[in-house]
């Protein structure tokens, strides 16, 4: 997408005379600046045009003064970005209606929070520019219209919580073998399907924590060779996953240290010496580094790569490495440049469905002998592949089996009872004569047949004989075939209850991480069946911190839970009385996670609420006090604690043993 120059011009115009323009409080100006250095914005049916003239663009925060304009706005449908080396932090944070965003040019870094809680966004198109370098945190956090994301080669940094709630995102590409990925990259991102984890360049080799925790749809990972350690939770959740496909050897996973929570990729079907990834809309691929064959399958046609980019496709880093290629049946096309440079390529299996391959597919690969094509040899003559310049020098081995006998098939009834089939009572259709292995349970799903509501299927009835889910039986011709339904049993009523181990804790510079026990009635409910639990992020200062519980399964809904952090306390060191009606408090400093102290005088020792006063003490780095116009010959106890102030929030530590003295 191309802007022209007039456009540009007529902007940088029109930002001249932004001052004295009069704009509508509650709507998104026409124009603007995006901070301070140089980057302007038009805004115009719906459609917001940046261009940073080659500045760095500002980081904008997301509470007080210091927010973008474009916060929460709801006009904003497209975003279109250029000339900036970044998009700022918190620039489009909540914009529910933005729905594609354009970047072009020079744009390296992605800011924190920059899209966050963008719900209906749904395309980034990066204009095929290898440049972006950086996704900072939480960039793309609660974008949950995201279904895909394709990524430039150029990628190095996706951080933490990246993808945080993306809970309709199903794919990630990452071409870069060395992205760093950060912790909680893809937590809760419960439709994923699968991934592809690039080369570990962190210093301990490690996958972080909670980097795929709650994606309970993903059925395959493929793992890096050189993992050392795997963290807290990293795979929490994953309730779906059935193959991992690791790079390194079976020793090397026997090496792997790993932290609780992760028996969901300990426990799927692990493949050795296997990469596996996307490669097409509904194409996928595995290689084996040990017999040296890259294997693709699925449906329709490979993606195109462009080999003058430098990397080609996914499986480009392996291409002085692959002797075959195994195609499966069901892929279509070859996309462009997908078996370039391979210099060792030696035999290639072609199936009947493949018809094409794309521009330069096989490009500075002449090393072929071998091709094996699934069908006969006329079909192979009538195939356009037959005449693809690389075959030419290649002996083409064909398929000699005769073709399988097609099976029998006949006209049978079936009653429906109350289900439906294309919204009919009974539906006569041809069918395999012989199934000796067809059972009720399978055959309503063949048949995609919908049931009555509030009912689930029970058995089938032939010729008056009823036949359990689990029981096998002949289809018959002139027969019809009745479905027994039965009422769904009714769901789980109990609400649950969720508790923390622990409501309030003392500052020690570590994070801190209760335990969550949730029951419903006096049934403890299991983490990860019923339930999931994400964490707010830090968990380590003074503060409050949110834990949410998501119920799951019979159970449904959100319960969001608090704990607090406190700061630590201090001590009084000694109380003195230096001069009439005066005493004087020295107390240790306790400087870290702190604004200030409180310290309370009293006649009491038990500090009753008549008799006792307090004073404040608002620098952490003062260490006594001296409190005048006090009751000569009187005992005062005194004691003191910490405070520190989050926004408009104050934290207190406990208060510290009381000392006294008699006052001249």
């Amino acid at each position: 997408m191309k802007k022209s120059l007039s456009l540009i011009l007529s902007l940088v115009m029109i930002i001249t005379t932004l001052a004295v323009l009069p704009f509508s409080a509650s709507a998104l100006p026409k124009i603007g600046t995006l901070g301070t250095e140089g980057t302007t914005y038009l805004f115009e049916s719906g459609t917001v045009d940046i261009n940073g003239k080659g500045t760095t663009m500002h980081n904008y925060t997301n509470t007080g003064e210091d927010v973008s304009p474009f916060k929460n706005s709801t006009e904003i449908k497209k975003a279109f970005i250029m000339n900036t080396p970044n998009i700022g932090s918190f620039l489009f944070i909540g914009c529910s209606n933005l729905t594609t965003v354009e970047i072009v040019n020079d744009t390296t870094t992605i800011g924190d929070n920059a899209f966050f809680n963008c719900t209906s966004l749904e395309t980034v198109d990066f204009h095929n520019k290898d440049v972006l370098t950086t996704v900072k945190e939480q960039a793309f956090s609660g974008c949950t219209g995201l279904k895909e994301f394709k990524f430039p080669k150029s990628l190095t940094i996706l951080g933490n919580y990246a993808f945080e709630g993306c809970s309709n995102l199903e794919r990630v590409i990452i071409p870069n073998p060395n992205c760093y990925i950060g912790g909680n990259a893809f937590i809760n991102c419960a439709k994923l399907k699968g991934f592809t984890y690039p080369e570990i360049t962190s210093p301990t080799k490690a996958i972080f924590a909670g980097v795929f925790y709650g994606c309970s749809a993903m059925k395959k990972v493929s793992l890096p060779g050189n993992i050392a350690y795997v963290d807290y939770s990293a795979f929490e959740g994953c309730t779906a996953l059935t193959d991992v496909y690791f790079e390194g050897t079976q020793e090397k996973w026997n090496a792997i240290y790993w932290q609780p929570n992760n028996d969901a990729a300990k426990n799927a079907t692990l493949h050795c010496n296997c990469e596996w990834g996307y490669c097409g809309d509904n194409a996928e691929y595995v290689y084996n580094n040990v017999d040296k064959t890259l294997t693709i399958s699925g449906t329709g046609k490979t993606d195109n790569y462009n080999n003058d980019l430098g990397a080609g496709a996914p499986w480009y880093s392996y291409k002085d490495d692959i002797e075959s290629v195994v195609i499966k049946e069901g892929i279509t096309g070859i996309g462009h440049y997908n078996f370039a440079d391979e210099s060792n390529l030696k035999s290639i299996t072609v199936p009947k469905s493949l018809q094409n391959f794309g521009n330069s597919a096989f490009n500075n690969t002449t090393s072929i002998t071998e091709v094996n094509y699934a069908g006969a040899q006329s079909e192979w003559e009538a195939s356009p592949l037959s005449s693809y310049g690389t075959f030419n020098t290649a002996t083409v081995n064909y398929n000699t089996s005769p073709e399988p006998e097609p099976e029998p098939t006949f006209d049978v009834t079936y009653d429906f009872n109350g289900g439906t089939k294309d919204g009919k009572g009974t539906y006569v259709t041809k069918q395999v004569a012989f199934a000796p292995d067809i059972t009720a349970a399978n055959f309503i799903d063949a048949m995609g047949v919908t049931a009555p509501a509030g009912k689930v299927l029970d058995a089938i009835e032939i010729n008056g004989v009823r036949y359990e889910l689990g029981s096998s039986y002949l289809l018959n011709k002139n027969t019809t075939y009745k479905y027994i339904w039965k009422d769904i049993a009714p769901v789980v009523t109990a609400t649950p209850k969720a508790t923390l181990s622990a409501t309030s804790y003392t500052y020690n510079g570590k994070v801190r991480t209760p335990s969550v026990t949730v029951k419903a009635g006096n049934t403890v409910l299991k983490k990860g069946t019923d339930y999931t639990v994400s964490f707010a992020k830090g968990r380590k200062n003074v503060g409050t911190y949110k834990v949410t519980v998501t119920y799951k399964g019979k159970y449904s809904g959100t319960k969001t839970l608090t704990f607090k952090i406190n700061p630590k306390g201090t001590s009084v060191s000694k109380v003195t009385s230096p001069k009439k009606k005066q005493l004087k408090v020295i107390w240790k400093k306790q400087a870290t996670q702190t604004t200030g102290y409180q310290i309370q005088y009293s006649t009491s020792s038990k500090f009753t609420k008549k008799t006792t006063k307090t004073v404040t003490v608002s620098k952490n780095k003062t260490m006594s006090k001296t409190i005048s116009k006090l009751t000569s010959k009187k005992k005062y106890y005194v004691r003191i604690r910490t405070y520190k102030t989050v926004g408009k929030t104050k934290y207190y530590s406990a208060w510290s043993k009381a000392k006294n003295v008699k006052v001249k």
